[in-house]
C-alpha cells in the first residue's frame, strides 16, 4: 500500500476494509454559548449583522435563538451548502435599534408675548458646527409672570429683518438647550432672567456613552451614524446625511474590516463617549459631522469651493444696504498652521501610511507661506484603511499663512460659517476676486436700540491673480 494519510500493516492474517468517502452535512446550526440579558430599558428586539465568507453554492444566516424572549437572547447561525464549498463565519454584531416615541411640547414664542420679552441676545457659531452658544436677557411685562425656564429645555433664536414691504423675514441663528437660568429681581413684580444655552453636541451628546454598542466594522457609514444618534435620543427627523454619499465613497462607503476580518475594529468600549466615536468614524472616511443652527445633525463630505459655487460678494463700492460692510480688516495668522500632514492606518503587517508636505514653506524663502520650519499634523488611526483619503482631507482643511478677514455686517443674518465670500476691496492687500470661507460668526441683537450686528472671521481659500 502506497504511503498516504493512512497506512495499515497486516501480518499473519487476512484483513478486510470498508472505504467510505468523508461526508459533510448540507446544513449545520451553531448556537452562541451564553445568553445576553441587557437592562430593562434596552430590551428591544435584537438584530444581527455578520461578517462571513460565502462562496457560490453556500448560505449563512443569523437570527435570534428560538428560545430568546424579552429579557435574554442569543444568536443562532445556520450554515448551508449545495456542494463541496463551505461558508465561514468571522463575527456577529448584535444591535438593538432605539425606539423613539413622539415627543410632546408646548413651545412658547417671544413675539407679542407679555410673559417672554427678549431684551438682548447674542451668540457664537463656527465652521466646526459644534460648540455654538447663545446668551439672552429676558423678562416679563410688569404684572405678567415670566415663563418657566426648565434646564435642558430646547431653545432657538431667530432674527427678523424687515424687507422693503415692512415684512419681517426670520433667520434662525441658534438651536440648543438651556443651562439653569439666573434670576434678577429688578423691582417688585418684575424679574429678569439671564439664560445661557449651547448646541445639542455640547449639552446632550457630551453625556452619552457607547454602552451596549456593537463593532461597526463593515457597516455603511451613514447607517452607523444614524444608529448611534438614534441610540442617543436623536430622531431621524433631526438628521441629514448626504444623499449621494454611497456613490461618492464607492468601495469606501462601508466602514473598514480588520485585515483578517475576524478581529473587531471600530468596537468602542462602554466608557467611550458618543462624540469621540462619531469623530473616529468620520475620520476613517474623511467625513464631517455636526449640528447646524436649525438643530439638525448632519453627515457629509467636506464642503469644498468650486467655481460657480454660491458666494457673497464683499465690495467696498456696494450700493445695496444688504451688502454694506461697516468694518473690514485683513491679517495673517499662524494659528493651527501646519505644512506636513502624516497619516498612519492599520497596525502591524496591515499598517499603511500617507503624508503630504509643503516643501516651499520649509525651504524657499521667497514663498508666501515660508516659515523655514516643519510643523506637523499627525493622525494615527488603527481602525482605518485608507490613509491617502484621510491625508487629502486634512491637507485641504489645514491652516496656512493665507490671509484672514475680519468684517462686520448688519443686514445678512443668513450668512453662516462655511459660506464663501468673494472679496472686491482695495487697500487691504487682498487681490480682487479672492475667495474666503467664513470660519466664525458672532452675532448680537438688542431690543433697546432695535439693532442687530454680526462680526465674521474668514480665511482665504483661493487667492486670485494680482
Amino acid at each position: 500500500m502506497a504511503p498516504g494519510p493512512v497506512e495499515v500493516l497486516v501480518m499473519g492474517h487476512t484483513a478486510a476494509f470498508s472505504l467510505l468517502p468523508l461526508v459533510y452535512p448540507d446544513e449545520a446550526v451553531l448556537d452562541a454559548a451564553d445568553w445576553f440579558g441587557p437592562p430593562g430599558a434596552f430590551t428591544q428586539t435584537p438584530y444581527y449583522r455578520w461578517i462571513a465568507s460565502q462562496p457560490p453554492g453556500t448560505s449563512l444566516s443569523v437570527s435570534a435563538h428560538p428560545a430568546s424572549h424579552d429579557t435574554v437572547a442569543k444568536p443562532r447561525v445556520r450554515f448551508g451548502s449545495s456542494g463541496v464549498a463551505r461558508p465561514v463565519l468571522y463575527t456577529i454584531q448584535e444591535f438593538r435599534p432605539a425606539q423613539i416615541g413622539s415627543g410632546e411640547s408646548a413651545p412658547v414664542h417671544s413675539q407679542a408675548n407679555d410673559a417672554l420679552r427678549v431684551r438682548e441676545a447674542s451668540g457664537t457659531l463656527t465652521d466646526r458646527r459644534r460648540g455654538a452658544t447663545m446668551r439672552a436677557s429676558i423678562e416679563a411685562k410688569t404684572g405678567s409672570e415670566l415663563v418657566e425656564l426648565k434646564p435642558n429645555g430646547k431653545v432657538s433664536a431667530a432674527v427678523g429683518l424687515e424687507d422693503d414691504a415692512g415684512i419681517a423675514i426670520m433667520h434662525r441663528q441658534f438651536t440648543g438647550y438651556l443651562a439653569p437660568a439666573e434670576y434678577d429681581i429688578r423691582s417688585p413684580g418684575q424679574v429678569r432672567a439671564e439664560i445661557e444655552a449651547a448646541d445639542g453636541i455640547d449639552t446632550r451628546l457630551v453625556h452619552k456613552r457607547m454602552l451596549l454598542k456593537p463593532s461597526f466594522a463593515g457597516w455603511p457609514v451613514d447607517e452607523a451614524f444614524r444608529y448611534i444618534l438614534n441610540c442617543s435620543g436623536i430622531p431621524d427627523a433631526l438628521m441629514s446625511t448626504q444623499a449621494d454619499l454611497a456613490a461618492r465613497l464607492g468601495a469606501y462607503y462601508h466602514l473598514p474590516l480588520s485585515a483578517t476580518s475576524a478581529e473587531p475594529v471600530l468596537k468602542f468600549t462602554p466608557d467611550i463617549g458618543v462624540i469621540e466615536a462619531l469623530d473616529t468614524i468620520c475620520r476613517v472616511r474623511a467625513l464631517e459631522w455636526g449640528v447646524n443652527e436649525e438643530g439638525v445633525y448632519f453627515l457629509r463630505q467636506p464642503v469644498v469651493y468650486e467655481p460657480g459655487a454660491e458666494v457673497w460678494t464683499l465690495d467696498d463700492d456696494a450700493t445695496a444696504e444688504d451688502d454694506f460692510v461697516y468694518s473690514l480688516q485683513a491679517a495673517g495668522s499662524l494659528d493651527e498652521f501646519v505644512n506636513i500632514v502624516f497619516v498612519l492606518t492599520g497596525s502591524t503587517w496591515s499598517a499603511r501610511a500617507s503624508w503630504l508636505w509643503d516643501s516651499a514653506s520649509v525651504l524657499d524663502p521667497t514663498d508666501s507661506a515660508y516659515i523655514g520650519d516643519d510643523w506637523w499634523h499627525v493622525e494615527v488611526l488603527p481602525d482605518a484603511d485608507h490613509p491617502e483619503l484621510i491625508a487629502r482631507h486634512l491637507w485641504e482643511r489645514r491652516q496656512t499663512l493665507r490671509r484672514m478677514l475680519f468684517l462686520s455686517n448688519a443686514s445678512r443674518p443668513d450668512l453662516m460659517p462655511g459660506a464663501f465670500i468673494k472679496v472686491q476691496a482695495d487697500g487691504i492687500g487682498v487681490p480682487a476676486g479672492s475667495i474666503f470661507r467664513i470660519v466664525k460668526k458672532d452675532w448680537r441683537c438688542s431690543a433697546d436700540g432695535n439693532d442687530f450686528e454680526q462680526v465674521f472671521e474668514a480665511v482665504m481659500i483661493l487667492e486670485a491673480d494680482a
